[in-house]
């Protein structure tokens, strides 16, 4: 690629009053995010601006281009520091790390003349998750594939999937019970993507039907967004790089310079300090507050490599907001507790071990909580949350995620004054389990 330097390139810009191709001088004294783009004989280039992020008007002009006959080959970043270059100036192709691939009957999606439906809505999703989760997703790229199925799109990051399914445009998703959807004599049966309902596509004149029915009726667009968001906030922790914490700190060293400088000197901490970051983003608590978390972080400095431990001491200082996440339409927590036994017969299972304490809990009795906890949820629904006491917290959320995963396990240090708490029922100690002094006499 290192020979387009010596090409007469032509480049568009955003915004110029042309809407011709321009003339391209690459050995301006700046850095160029761009798009290259061939068609027939010729090479231009569509200047996106810097840092690379194509927002929606930008997909809504290179949908002209392609209309137009072009051929999208990639981004390229251009970065030439005037006219003597000297060695070590390539030009350099930059990666997208956000993919969102389009199977052929998917792209009126994208087509300015239909108002590019996805592209606005995947920036407010982009929006939504900055301010739920304060993780700042990066911007994704849009692409068609012609070796997928026509109705089909896959969520990748870094060239990994992280979501895929189909949709039909033109007709609509009807979500009920078995014995709702028995009433929608036409379409065909498939599952919800997002939370894995049942599900039946019918024909956009049966709406009313399916309403009637009992049934929720969404369109192909909101499948395929709440599908995106879904997978976005569930690889959340996965997202979250050094570069992107170096921005965020960045950004907040800007009105609070003290804060953040001791982790810019120190790499351990930096890294530490993700750890953490990730651990909340697993549970679902939003990282938005960083000056609490930051503050609270650097208070245990002392412990940083205790990344867990630390986590716990940064939770309990999110507690009011950690509590405001889980409450339900009433502004309540509705949740089981940990009776003291069964809290006694988890603490005796703690062992201390090379990497940090663990659970001596073996794969039987394991199952025999699990059973407990599951049919206790399921007796007292709606419940969606476990209150524990502090030391405990960590590990029976370890335990539940498997079977239970959206159980938000909150400690009594976390719970908020001014949080109305509904405790139906305590799990208590089931009466098949052996406790860690019994198996050690067993021994």
């Amino acid at each position: 690629m290192s020979d387009l330097r010596e090409q007469k390139l032509k480049i568009t810009v955003l915004g110029s009053e042309k809407e011709d191709l321009l003339d391209f001088e690459p050995f301006d004294n700046r850095e160029k995010h761009t798009v290259l783009m061939v068609k027939n004989d010729e090479t231009a280039l569509l200047d996106t601006g810097s840092p690379p992020m194509l927002e929606p008007e930008i997909h809504k002009h290179i949908m002209k281009l392609r209309n137009e006959g072009w051929e999208i080959l990639g981004e390229l970043k251009l970065g030439f520091r005037g006219r003597d270059t000297g060695p070590g100036e390539e030009v350099l192709f930059a990666s997208d790390p956000l993919t969102l691939e389009l199977g052929g009957k998917l792209l009126p999606l994208l087509d300015p003349d239909q108002g590019s439906p996805l592209l606005s809505r995947l920036s407010l999703i982009r929006e939504e998750l900055a301010r739920e989760a304060g993780l700042i997703i990066p911007g994704a790229r849009l692409a068609d594939n012609m070796n997928m199925e026509e109705n089909r799109y896959v969520l990748k990051y870094r060239e990994m999937p992280l979501a895929s399914g189909e949709i039909f445009l033109g007709m609509l998703l009807a979500m009920g019970d078995t014995e709702q959807l028995g009433k929608l004599k036409e379409g065909w049966s498939t599952i919800e993507p997002s939370f894995r309902m049942q599900a039946k596509w019918i024909d956009a004149k049966d709406e009313k039907k399916a309403q009637e029915a009992g049934c929720m009726v969404v369109g192909p667009l909101n499948v395929l967004l709440t599908h995106v968001k879904t997978a976005l906030t569930a690889n959340a922790p996965g997202l979250l790089g050094l570069q992107e914490l170096a921005n965020i700190l960045e950004r907040l060293g800007e009105t609070h310079p003290v804060v953040v400088e001791e982790f810019f000197e120190d790499n351990k901490k930096l890294r530490a300090l993700r750890r953490i970051l990730k651990n909340l983003l697993a549970e679902q608590v939003s990282i938005r507050d960083m000056i609490t978390i930051l503050e609270t972080v650097g208070e245990h400095l002392d412990q940083i490599e205790n990344t867990s431990l630390v986590t716990e001491f940064v939770r309990m200082a999110l507690g009011r907001q950690i509590c405001l996440q889980s409450v339900d339409e009433e502004g309540r927590i509705r949740a089981l507790t940990v009776s003291p036994e069964l809290e006694r017969y988890l603490m005796e299972l703690m062992e201390e071990g090379p990497g940090g304490v663990r659970l001596a809990l073996g794969p039987e009795d394991a199952e025999i909580l699990l059973k407990a906890f599951s049919e206790a949820f399921k007796e007292h629904q709606p419940c969606w949350a476990l209150v524990t006491d502090p030391p405990t917290r960590i590990y029976w959320k370890r335990l539940l995620e498997r079977v239970l995963p959206r159980i938000r396990v909150i400690s009594t240090m976390e719970l908020s004054p001014d949080v109305k708490i509904e405790t139906p029922a305590a799990v208590g100690l089931p009466k098949d389990l052996k406790s860690q002094k019994s198996k050690k006499k067993d021994k």
